[in-house]
């Protein structure tokens, strides 16, 4: 399911420029229900950018909500595609009676063949379970450029495990490292494990350089018996 406020994909070497959506964008098919739709991918601007395509220069000023892959600019950003100078304005939120994963301010999930993410800013609170990041949740096999959080007191990036400023996860292979440079965190961050200015946790073949975070970090308690309780991982950079 693609659901986007422009459209619901953009694939295949195409382009979506200079667009701004100013719709609440949400999916409540599963509202009573506590299995969230996997293969979900929800946006402000698409739902899946993918193979060889690009957003550029895309904004989103409304409240996104879903229950999997959920960005303020699209839920999936994949294939070599890019996202460049877009910004998300709004508040990225999962709902309820369900373990909502992959959220981002500009994308829920960056991955394969070195799809990238460029020059974005997000200024709207992130609040998701796992895998929550300020520029998106999981960066896999690729890159996130010169991307922020700028200066604001009213907002946060919340989660249970695996939440940083940037990215909750980092991961790259042998044939295609992952990397995050030059970006900037000024958001607080929050979380049980797995918690880190820049990513949550950023495992093999990725690298960071050149990221500053100036977010206050906060270890949140846990209630019940949770995996994540077990591995409390935390850094200003990274947890891991």
């Amino acid at each position: 399911m693609y659901i986007g406020g422009i459209c619901g994909a953009n694939k295949g070497n195409s382009v979506i420029l200079n667009c701004e959506n100013n719709a609440i964008v949400e999916n409540i098919n599963n509202e009573n229900n506590e299995n969230y739709d996997k293969y979900e991918c929800i946006g402000g601007i698409c739902g899946i950018n993918d193979t060889n395509s690009k957003i550029e220069k895309c904004t989103n000023s409304q409240n996104i909500s879903g229950y999997n892959k959920i960005g303020g600019i699209c839920g999936v950003n994949s294939n070599c595609s890019s996202i460049i100078e877009c910004n998300n304005l709004a508040n990225i939120v999962t709902k309820d009676k369900c373990v909502c994963v992959y959220v981002g301010g500009i994308c829920g999930v960056n991955l394969n063949n070195n799809s990238t993410i460029s020059d974005c800013k997000n200024t709207g609170s992130i609040i998701g379970d796992k895998y929550v990041g300020g520029i998106c949740g999981a960066n896999l096999n690729s890159k996130v450029i010169k991307s922020e959080n700028p200066i604001n007191s009213n907002i946060c990036i919340k989660g249970t495990s695996y939440v940083g400023g940037i990215c909750g996860l980092s991961q790259g292979s042998n044939d295609n490292i992952s990397q995050i440079s030059n970006c900037l965190n000024y958001i607080s961050i929050s979380g049980i494990s797995y918690l880190g200015g820049i990513c949550g946790s950023n495992e093999s073949y990725s690298n960071i350089s050149e990221c500053k975070n100036n977010g206050q970090i906060t270890i949140t308690k846990a209630t019940g018996a949770l995996e994540e309780t077990k591995n409390q991982f935390i850094g200003g950079v990274c947890g891991v």
